[in-house]
């Protein structure tokens, strides 16, 4: 009887113990129902000069890693002598705690050069500015 008495709660621990070794979340999944978030950009590069009309390519650098997972560019602004973007990102679903920054990822954003392009063409990622791109 004394035996049985202490077999029952080592069960019990036992069974709480191996529950808590359950397979974590993936940690790439955004989580769909949070709204997009302003992320962190490291860098952005951009061209010295494009047609006034033609196809803007802009790199934008983020942290890979972390609690933010890149989803898209949203442009603020866009007139003939400036575009301004925000990066956006949703919270990764399913972290108990963010897991490390491990690099940065590049993200292409392009401007289509509608309205046409007036020189200097500046552009601002997330309020900052980075640069100015001639035109041609």
């Amino acid at each position: 009887m004394k035996r049985a008495s202490f077999l029952a709660p080592l069960m019990v621990w036992s069974v709480l113990g191996l529950s808590a070794c359950q397979p974590a979340p993936a940690q790439d999944n955004p989580a769909p129902n949070d709204p997009p978030e302003v992320i962190d950009v490291l860098k952005v590069s951009l061209p010295t000069s494009v047609a006034a009309s033609g196809v803007l390519r802009l790199t934008v650098s983020v942290a890979q890693g972390g609690c933010q997972h890149f989803t898209n560019f949203k442009v603020v602004r866009r007139t003939p002598d400036r575009l301004e973007l925000t990066v956006q990102g949703r919270p990764i679903s399913g972290s108990v705690a963010c897991p490390p920054m491990t690099g940065s990822v590049a993200e292409t954003y392009s401007d289509p050069g509608s309205p046409t392009r007036t020189t200097p063409f500046e552009v601002f990622v997330n309020g900052q500015f980075h640069g100015s791109v001639g035109i041609d």
